[in-house]
């Protein structure tokens, strides 16, 4: 069963997490629904769902600490879940921090963004590369090595030229909530496998999940045979190439908030 370690006390240190799954954002109600915080969104709902909640630390980001069973090895795993305070454009001060309080490995360092270069409603997973340019993964960059495992939610690219900036710091609207949704509790279980056995638990289950997408497109399509229409199922979301550091519109992200004062 699902649990959350007690309260940290203001701070007390737990002196190793097996893994640290972070979730880019910036904080305050202003940003909680916009585009730009759907790593956020991830770590809230799995924090939710293990009954864990987010606390302050000494560092610069919040933190729930969770405790995952995995039901092959049958080991209990206590995983940190953080959310930078620094606002997007400083995510990797956060991460180093939470490197140094939990002692953890890169390969064991989770990043959850949005991606303009994903449509909305899709999530991608690998390790390494580039910024793509978003700020937050930049500045990651530039305190964490490359290597590290990420997963990606997609919220499209639906703005002019020169609009990025608006677009990720708007919320999303109402007619997106179905994608967004669907895209969300995907993350959330990739996360969760992420937090029971590491990266490769994580890549096996999205392999998984997209045959499964394969399969059921595959079936419809066979279902609409009649109409004389091709098979197209192979074109799905889920066979698209990884093209995590181009950005669809070809602009840098920069949606970076900077803290009052």
């Amino acid at each position: 069963m699902p649990s959350s370690v007690p309260p940290n006390g203001g701070g007390a240190r737990i002196l190793c997490a097996a893994r640290i799954l972070c979730g880019l954002g910036n904080p305050g109600a202003t940003y909680r629904n916009t585009r730009h915080n759907a790593g956020y969104m991830v770590v809230d709902r799995l924090a939710a769902r293990f009954g864990a909640e987010f606390g302050a630390t000494p560092d610069d980001y919040l933190a729930a600490e969770i405790e995952i069973r995995d039901e092959a090895s049958g080991e209990e795993t206590v995983c940190a879940l953080i959310k930078p305070l620094t606002y997007m454009n400083r995510s990797g001060i956060a991460a180093f921090q939470a490197f140094e309080r939990y002692d953890a490995d890169v390969p064991d360092f989770l990043a959850i963004y949005d991606d303009t270069a994903l449509p909305l409603g899709t999530v991608r997973t690998k390790s390494g590369g580039g910024d793509g340019g978003h700020n937050g993964v930049k500045s990651l960059l530039e305190r964490v090595d490359r290597a590290f495992p990420r997963l990606r939610v997609g919220v499209g690219d639906d703005f002019p030229k020169g609009g990025l900036v608006d677009y990720v710091l708007d919320e999303f609207d109402d007619e997106e909530a179905p994608d967004l949704e669907r895209a969300l509790e995907r993350a959330e279980r990739l996360a969760e496998a992420f937090a029971q056995g590491g990266a490769k638990r994580m890549f096996d289950l999205n392999a998984r999940l997209a045959q499964e997408d394969k399969a059921r497109e595959k079936e419809n399509a066979s279902d609409e045979g009649s109409s004389g229409e091709e098979d197209r199922s192979d074109e799905g979301s889920s066979g698209e190439e990884d093209r995590s550091d181009e950005g669809s519109s070809g602009e840098e992200d920069r949606s970076d908030v900077e803290a009052p004062g």
